[in-house]
């Protein structure tokens, strides 16, 4: 049996490391393709083909495209994990560079890789995209980054109706993951720096009483791309420990 290739977009964040070793460890051919400074704090397993990208240029996308498609042909799935959320600031007054550079990471890197990558996807393949139910719930600080999650949202359920029935998208939907990212984010901050907000009171305001680990949204983004998931397309899928119910 032919070996599932899967390209992750954001593979050296903190839930890019765990979808990258959880894919490996079920057999995937992985293409990780994240910014060059990125792949040099963060090395990645030996077995993992990497490709310099910027997200956010539709150019350095296409050229992406163009090197998987030489090296592999085609590919079973795509994963966009890109994200970042600028410091907490009301949205109305925000500086505009600020609003523009979230909106850039991740709402339209979010089509440009998709638009890049989707022609080299096989028939019968899958899309996750990364949201985020900050998207849904709003919270004081975080209004560029609700906007552009919400837009994920829609996006998926607008590809989901464009590109079926030969491929499914759907979108594994978060609330705070216990990574680098709550601490301003990966290459600005470790994993071993305090969080920035009261992790006691938000573990027990959910309902599971802890906050998530990364290994907590790998597997439902594996279980979105797999064959167990077949009839699943235009689909958000909450994973919140319970935090949020009505969403």
């Amino acid at each position: 049996m032919a070996k599932r290739t899967l390209a992750i977009l954001g593979a050296c964040g903190g839930i890019g490391q765990a979808l990258v070793n959880d894919s490996l460890a079920q057999g995937y051919d992985v293409i990780a393709l994240d910014l060059p400074a990125s792949f040099k704090r963060q090395a990645l397993d030996s077995a993992v083909h990497c490709l310099d990208v910027d997200a956010t240029s539709h150019t350095s996308l296409k050229r992406a495209a163009d090197s998987i498609k030489a090296s592999h042909g085609i590919i079973d799935g795509f994963v966009n994990l890109c994200g970042f959320a600028d410091e907490d600031a009301d949205l109305v007054g925000r500086d505009e560079t600020s609003w523009r550079a979230i909106l850039d990471v991740n709402l339209n890197a979010a089509f440009f890789s998709t638009e890049a990558l989707a022609p080299l996807i096989k028939p019968g393949g899958s899309i996750v995209q990364m949201g985020s139910d900050l998207g849904l719930v709003p919270r004081p600080g975080y209004g560029p980054y609700a906007v552009s999650k919400a837009g994920i949202s829609m996006l998926t359920r607008q590809l989901a109706i464009e590109l079926a029935p030969d491929i499914r998208v759907n979108c594994v939907s978060s609330t705070a993951v216990d990574t680098a990212f709550l601490r301003g984010g990966t290459g600005k901050a470790t994993d071993d720096e305090p969080l920035r907000f009261d992790v006691a009171a938000y573990e027990q305001q959910t309902p599971l009483k802890r906050i998530a680990k990364a290994t907590d949204i790998s597997g439902p983004i594996l279980f979105l791309l797999s064959d167990a998931a077949a009839y699943m397309t235009g689909q958000t899928l909450h994973v919140n420990g319970g935090r949020f119910m009505a969403v």
